[in-house]
């Protein structure tokens, strides 16, 4: 699973958001879920607050 960097609530409000879309309704949606967490570890996360979105049959979450 993925490792989230605590931060303050100061730190947090001048970070930009950014939302990573993955998963999805086919069979290629574990390929989207690795390339989700190969985007994540790459930015950085003193500059940017980071959001996966993960898309199921069921339902939309953020992580």
């Amino acid at each position: 699973m993925l490792n989230f960097v605590p931060l303050n609530k100061e730190a947090m409000a001048q970070l930009k958001n950014v939302a990573i879309v993955a998963g999805g309704y086919s069979s290629e949606s574990s390929v989207s879920l690795r390339s989700a967490q190969g985007i994540y570890s790459f930015i950085d996360k003193e500059r940017y607050n980071l959001y996966i979105v993960l898309i199921t049959k069921d339902k939309w979450t953020v992580q």
